[in-house]
């Protein structure tokens, strides 16, 4: 989308004054990925499967009347034992398309789509033949403009508008804007220290996360980590099975010129990886240890900021009889936006056969999911899980894989007279494991992106109807009236009683 088509949809995308987001409804969809996959000439047949790393990128969301289309990839990453002793990798990539059904979804609807992938798995049907599965999970929360002005029936002209009284508050509540921000291009190259050079680069991959994103000055400032994970082979001569892990994060920013309306706007940002490209290359001396990364990614924006909504909480008539139909509206107001990082530590037994022995960690890889959310004395708990898949490196020369689940728990204080509501991404920024014995222990950082929301409900006048067959009694000569008011009572209260 060019920048005048933005910032157009921008002025579009602005709630009226009597309007607010209100979510309608919630939907899921799933989706069973299985492929099968014959390995190509040049690689070994497999002996055993160590490690599977799947990631979903470049998620597109096209909605039509009641259906919301998920259209994406899925990369598949299969490491494995050949029976050449060699370590491979087979990569692989899986367009999906998936579809999640709800009344309530239009065009200008806006949806929180969050996708995640379960049950993912590789199989060996035969030394030559690969069965890859997964299961991915879209969840969608549907978000309409809801407007509510009363309306005024039974009356014949304009001059019935003016026997009205009208009673208005405001409330402060969320808005939102979406836009998108394309080829954002990224470009690292990671020289290796030491006295080995690379003899193959055997699988590399790079995960994308968002860190704090900042407006001002009609500017958007989007910044994130792009973590590079290398396996490579650093066998000399006459070696076999050296391997190395190399992971690095690469910071990485973007300035987009975008001109958002009067507020104070907190900015949320994901990152999608859109091509991906990395070779060994030379240094100064004209020996292999460079890795050069090149790749392109899209940020999807979400800008937020609480404004005033117009509420009409009571209406009367000083002319004729009168009867008021209400409406509950719920809503929602942004408390807090951060993004934040934690560490977490953890020591997980390592279950081993009987007369087995470890040697060392060969490569890992660790992922962080929030469970569930806890709402406590002014505080906010976010309760999870980070899983590390170890593969590791036995005594006897074989290889073993294992999967050891570290819990965490991060507190973030929060106030809010009502309920909250919560929209986290989870992952890892960096972790290390050593093996002690037959522990692992772990040490890692945890990167989240949280918005914090406070329920808001409000009774609001839907539509006012009028008898005007039934007048209300006045008297005909001046009157004064001596009144003694109630504990809380206002003159609202007073002026609706007596209709004047």
């Amino acid at each position: 989308m060019d920048r005048e088509n933005i910032n157009n949809s921008i002025k579009k995308s602005l709630k009226d004054e009597f309007c607010v987001w209100s979510e309608v409804g919630k939907t899921s969809a799933e989706k069973e990925i299985s492929e099968e996959y014959i390995l190509p000439d040049y690689l070994p047949d497999i002996r055993k499967i160590l490690l599977v790393r799947v990631n979903n990128s470049t998620t597109e969301t096209y909605k039509d009347e009641g259906k919301a289309d998920l259209v994406g990839k899925v990369d598949f990453q299969v490491i494995y034992l050949a029976d050449t002793g060699e370590i491979k990798c087979i990569s692989r990539e899986h367009d999906y398309e998936l579809s999640a059904y709800a009344d309530g979804i239009y065009e200008e609807s806006y949806l929180d789509v969050r996708t995640g992938i379960k049950n993912k798995s590789a199989r060996a049907v035969s030394p030559r033949k690969l069965l890859i599965k997964a299961k991915l999970v879209a969840n969608v929360t549907v978000y309409n403009k809801l407007c509510v002005y009363p309306r005024v029936i039974g009356t014949t002209g304009i001059e019935d508008e003016f026997t009205l009284e009208r009673s208005t508050n405001t409330t402060e509540c969320v808005n939102y804007i979406k836009f998108s921000e394309n080829d954002i291009r990224v470009s690292e190259d990671i020289v290796l220290q030491g006295n080995r050079t690379i003899k193959d680069l055997v699988c590399s991959d790079v995960i994308l996360s968002s860190g704090e994103c900042e407006y001002s000055d009609g500017k958007v400032n989007l910044k994130g980590n792009a973590k590079v994970w290398l396996l490579l082979d650093m066998s000399g001569e006459g070696e076999e099975g050296v391997y190395e892990v190399v992971e690095r994060n690469v910071p990485f920013n973007h300035t987009a010129e975008v001109i958002l309306p009067n507020g104070d706007w907190e900015i949320c940002a994901k990152f999608k990886k859109m091509a991906f490209e990395c070779g060994v290359a030379n240094d100064t001396y004209g020996e292999p240890r460079v890795v050069e990364v090149d790749f392109s990614l899209k940020a999807d924006v979400l800008a937020m900021t609480n404004e005033s909504s117009v509420f009409t909480d009571d209406v009367y008539s000083t002319e004729y009889s009168y009867v008021n139909k209400y409406k509950e509206v719920e809503t929602q107001k942004l408390l807090k936006n951060s993004n934040v990082n934690f560490s977490t530590y953890g020591s997980n037994p390592v279950l081993l056969t009987e007369g087995e022995q470890l040697e060392n960690i060969l490569f890992s890889a660790a992922e962080a999911d929030v469970t569930s959310i806890e709402q406590k004395d002014g505080r906010v708990v976010f309760l999870g899980d980070c899983v590390v898949r170890t593969v590791l490196k036995t005594s006897d020369g074989g290889y073993k894989t294992e999967e050891s689940v570290f819990p965490f728990k991060f507190e973030m204080p929060v106030n809010a007279d009502g309920e909250m509501t919560y929209a986290t991404n989870c992952f890892v920024i960096d972790h290390k494991l050593d093996l002690d014995s037959n522990k692992l222990n772990l040490n890692a950082e945890i990167g989240m992106n949280v918005s914090v929301f406070e329920n808001v409900r409000e009774s609001t006048v839907e539509s006012i109807s009028i008898d005007k067959s039934m007048p209300i009694e006045k008297p005909t000569e001046k009157v004064m009236t001596l009144y003694y008011p109630e504990e809380n009572e206002t003159l609202w209260n007073v002026a609706k009683k007596y209709g004047i």
